[in-house]
């Protein structure tokens, strides 16, 4: 009995040591395992983490060196989003995925790119941005957010002293022609700058305290493009009606402020009051907004000396001319400065009023129109078979700034050739197709740009590091191949029946690197048939809208992990 009773024991005793065992041989499988999974599952977040760091690391550059830069364009899939930011930031994420630099291959994984948290400054555009660079390994997750600052190139239009602006000597043959204008058949205004909207009628007055009225830039496309052009400081001019019968005018108004389209807006010029009318009145709807190019913002008689808010450069000799009340009168420039803030400044005095000194007729938002020249060169301008000049030549030493120093570029541009280049990125003459939009800037090799294939095209601003020659058709009659400036930092020779809608500007400069190191007066050489280049100054305005892309600026101790 007591042999059977420890027989079972000694079963018993097996049977748990076994059971004991086998426990922990399953406990400590499943702890290795866990450990592998824990160290396989670590191994992933490092690895997500370590590309999420690389694609913000590589960011800037990669905005940078984008082959075309952001520029705030509001695609029409973002059009529906419900606030300004929000547009902002889908805008700038469809470039990012349009441009391809999200997805970004990092060493350690994919890592995409989102934009978030926008925020705008008073005239619309983003002054910062958060940006996210996830990225996905193994299932787990990494992300790491840096705020941007963004600035973006706001430049008035051009300093240009005529259609053609050469410093080196002109030569016009066979049947060119070059455009410029005269000042009494010149337009005022930029007729439907924009549409603006009015949920009441607003009466208005120039008297003691005159009337500030709010208006908002509609939503129509043009109209957004242009909202941004309107600064605090220009005139306008909006249609007026009576408030007892359906009589119209038209009133000026200064822009006193705009704030992402909220226009405020200060009457400083109404019609006479026609017979039993107690006001004029701003009416309610939509109405249409014509932009004044030269407007009055002071004038003093005695030294004949106007000060202007200007979209155009006045220079020596130009021709001034002031409609009021029916009458033109007219004026010949003897001195003039003009500033290239945004809005631009000009300070012009004038000699010789025809038919006299208009006087205290001359009041705040008046319009000045001006001639623009022909041609303008500091050197000799030359004129072959029956080649054309309208607007007239201004020329000789000293006409035309130097290119030395930037001086001519500081000119026409308001800033040096080193800091416009910063806002977009430089295209080789070999990528180059012809097609211009915003701000594009062909850099060449040999310092020698052949464009006789590439039709020159589109609307913006086209720079050229070097020489320029074209010998290319453009289209029949007087059509505009391209709108806008064209600005050679070295010498043209152009041929052909390309025909340029707004100026052209001709530096004539040695450049190493993109750095003037000398001047060449060869000349700028122009031959064909028919009309070459056209004074537009609407061409102009439109050119300058916006032109280059944003510069992204990391802030500094603003990185975090998520």
């Amino acid at each position: 009995m007591k042999q059977r009773t420890s027989g079972v024991a000694l079963l018993v005793v097996v049977l748990f040591t076994a059971a004991i065992l086998v426990t922990i041989l399953i406990t400590t499988t499943t702890i290795a395992l866990n450990t592998r999974q824990t160290s396989s599952s670590d191994t992933a977040s490092y690895q997500a983490l370590l590309a999420a760091e690389s694609g913000a690391n590589a960011f800037t550059p990669l905005v940078t060196s984008a082959a075309t830069r952001f520029t705030g364009t509001v695609p029409t899939s973002c059009a529906t989003s419900s606030t300004a930011a929000l547009k902002a930031a889908c805008a700038l994420n469809a470039w990012l995925s349009a441009s391809t630099i999200t997805p970004y291959s990092a060493a350690n994984g994919t890592v995409n790119f989102t934009a978030k948290n926008i925020t705008l400054d008073s005239s619309g555009n983003i002054s910062s941005v958060d940006v996210e660079a996830g990225s996905v390994v193994g299932g787990d997750q990494a992300r790491v957010i840096g705020t941007y600052k963004l600035s973006k190139l706001a430049l008035a239009p051009p300093n240009v002293y005529g259609a053609l602006t050469s410093w080196p000597s002109v030569t016009l043959s066979g049947g060119a022609v070059i455009s410029g204008t005269t000042a009494s058949g010149s337009s005022e205004t930029y007729t439907n700058f924009l549409n603006v909207t009015s949920s009441n009628t607003i009466n208005l007055t120039t008297s003691i305290t005159p009337t500030t009225a709010t208006v908002s830039v509609a939503s129509d496309a043009t109209s957004q493009s242009n909202s941004s052009l309107l600064k605090a400081g220009m005139y306008v001019r909006l249609p007026v009606k009576s408030n007892t019968s359906a009589t119209t005018a038209t009133g000026t108004f200064k822009v006193t402020s705009n704030n992402n389209g909220e226009v405020n807006l200060t009457a400083v010029s109404l019609p006479a009051l026609p017979s039993g009318t107690s006001s004029w009145q701003l009416p309610s709807g939509t109405s249409g907004l014509n932009y004044i190019y030269n407007a009055v913002t002071s004038y003093t008689s005695a030294s004949n000396t106007l000060t202007l808010t200007s979209a155009e450069g006045f220079y020596k000799d130009d021709t001034i001319a002031l409609n009021i009340g029916g009458v033109t009168y007219t004026a010949t420039v003897a001195t003039a400065t003009n500033n290239s803030t945004d809005p631009k400044t000009s300070t012009v005095t004038v000699t010789g009023w025809v038919p006299t000194n208009p006087g205290v007729l001359v009041t705040e938002g008046q319009a000045v129109t001006k001639s623009t020249n022909g041609i303008a060169t500091s050197g000799v301008y030359n004129q072959n078979g029956g080649a054309n000049v309208v607007g007239g030549v201004v020329q000789g030493s000293g006409t035309v700034p130097s290119p030395l120093s930037d001086a001519l570029f500081q000119q026409t541009f308001g800033v040096n050739s080193a800091t416009l280049s910063s806002y977009t990125t430089k295209v080789p003459e070999a990528s180059f197709t012809g097609a211009v939009s915003g701000l594009t800037w062909v850099s060449s090799t040999d310092g020698n740009v052949n464009l006789n294939n590439e039709k020159i095209n589109g609307n913006g601003i086209l720079v050229i590091d070097g020489d320029l020659n074209i010998n290319q058709n453009g289209q029949a009659g007087d059509v505009c191949d391209f709108k806008g400036l064209i600005y050679v930092r070295g010498n043209l020779d152009l041929k052909g029946n390309l025909q340029v809608c707004g100026a052209v500007v001709v530096e004539g400069s040695v450049l190493s690197s993109g750095t003037v190191i000398g001047t060449d007066n060869s000349s700028t050489d122009i031959a064909g048939n028919g009309r070459k280049v056209a004074y537009d100054i609407n061409a102009l305005i439109s050119a300058f809208n916006g032109i280059g892309g944003y510069t992204f600026a990391p802030l500094n101790y603003t990185w975090r992990q998520r």
